[in-house]
């Protein structure tokens, strides 16, 4: 069977599991637009549907606009079925909350609605439901149940306190399978294994802080210069005083966690990499201003359609964000992708991951990750491989096919 055959088949999978309420929850380049339309077909020829009947397309972002009217149009090439035509569409930010009669209700990177602002919307939606998600959180962000919004969002305080927590707290996990429970599950492994999506291998570059520089400012309380070993270890040596207050140690963590995420040393780093390897790549960062150190091509919001559109027709073969090309939108042709800066956020890297696997004939996908070497970035590296279970302990790891080590110093910068 080819892969479109494969592709073809699992999509159908998904639909004969979706009975009216369910979230499909597929990896990034499953077509899970696509799918969502057979969903409608189905609801169509069952009679959930009628001719002219509202649907309502629910995004993060309004960039994904476009990008809906683009696969409705695919769609009707491909089927010669006019979804757009037989239905009255409408498109909307989460962010907006609009109020309205409608008969289906799709949400695209439904995780991004599960919070107590946008539950509501989704429980007095429509009564047919299309959940759409690459990255369905387990463990995150943990909320009571049947209580008021001003309460909804206080969290366990530790995992011990989860663990022994009664049933009337939830997490994102369970709240949606309260709203709309997951149908169908295809993960990236298994996209990859069956040949839907490109093989990827990543390559560790380990990087050390700058010794040498002295000029970073390193105490606020004292100005002076240093280096950026000097800046975070001063902080860590601070942080491990036991009679240090609780508040204090907060305030070096957050201070060492911002520094890794602007390392100067970085800058030369990524560039003299961009040098190296061929093909159109993406740069995800954690700090827009580091990343405009890197390269012009940044999105931010007043820029992003434009550099969407030139990455995608060739006139640029690099672009950097830090969150808005995660997820939820097609990026041409990227074979490449680095992570600069990052937290400890299975999510994220399963979304950047997405970036690079969408398949293409013969493509070996690269996950090029910083890491800097005696700080939190090593922590955070193991704890974006980790998956947890809904009872917050850990199910399982990611394999990130860690294929080199390098260091920076040796291999990237020049001279």
């Amino acid at each position: 069977m080819d892969r479109l055959s494969i592709l073809n088949t699992r999509q159908n999978e998904a639909v004969e599991n979706w009975s009216g309420i369910g979230t499909i929850n597929a990896a990034v380049g499953f077509g899970k637009n696509f799918t969502a339309f057979k969903c409608i077909n189905k609801a169509y020829s069952k009679g959930w549907l009628e001719k002219g009947d509202s649907i309502w397309f629910f995004a993060e972002t309004n960039a994904r606009e476009d990008t809906l009217w683009e696969e409705l149009s695919k769609f009707k090439k491909l089927t010669k079925v006019d979804l757009r035509k037989l239905f009255k569409w409408s498109f909307y930010c989460y962010q907006s909350l609009p109020v309205g009669e409608r008969s289906l209700d799709i949400y695209d990177e439904i995780h991004d609605a599960l919070t107590p602002k946008f539950k509501t919307s989704i429980e007095t939606g429509a009564k047919l439901k299309i959940g759409l998600s690459a990255t369905i959180p387990k463990n995150s962000n943990l909320y009571k149940d049947e209580i008021a919004f001003n309460e909804v969002g206080k969290v366990y305080q530790s995992k011990k306190e989860l663990e022994d927590g009664d049933d009337s707290r939830i997490n994102k996990g369970q709240l949606l399978n309260q709203l709309c429970p997951i149908c169908f599950t295809y993960s990236l492994e298994k996209g990859i294994e069956e040949g839907i999506l490109a093989p990827f291998q990543t390559t560790i570059i380990e990087h050390t802080l700058e010794r040498k520089s002295k000029n970073i400012k390193i105490w606020k309380s004292k100005p002076g210069l240093g280096s950026e070993e000097d800046y975070y270890n001063k902080r860590a040596k601070m942080k491990s005083i036991w009679s240090l207050p609780f508040y204090r140690k907060q305030t070096l963590g957050k201070e060492m966690s911002q520094f890794l995420w602007e390392l100067p040393s970085k800058v030369e780093i990524v560039k003299n990499l961009l040098t190296e390897i061929e093909g159109k790549t993406i740069v995800f960062g954690t700090r827009l201003e580091h990343l405009k150190l890197i390269t012009p091509n940044v999105v931010d919001g007043k820029n992003y359609k434009n550099l969407v559109e030139e990455f995608n027709t060739d006139k640029i073969d690099i672009i950097a964000s830090s969150k808005k090309l995660k997820q939820g939108i097609t990026l041409q042709g990227v074979e490449n992708c680095v992570v600069v800066s990052y937290f400890s956020t299975f999510n994220d890297i399963i979304q950047q991951l997405g970036r690079v696997v969408r398949y293409t004939e013969g493509k070996l996908a690269n996950l090029y990750i910083i890491v800097t070497l005696n700080t939190f970035e090593e922590k955070w590296l193991e704890k974006m491989q980790e998956i947890y279970d809904e009872k917050g302990k850990l199910e399982s790891k990611l394999n990130l096919n860690i294929k080199y080590y390098i260091s920076s110093k040796t291999y990237l910068i020049n001279g």
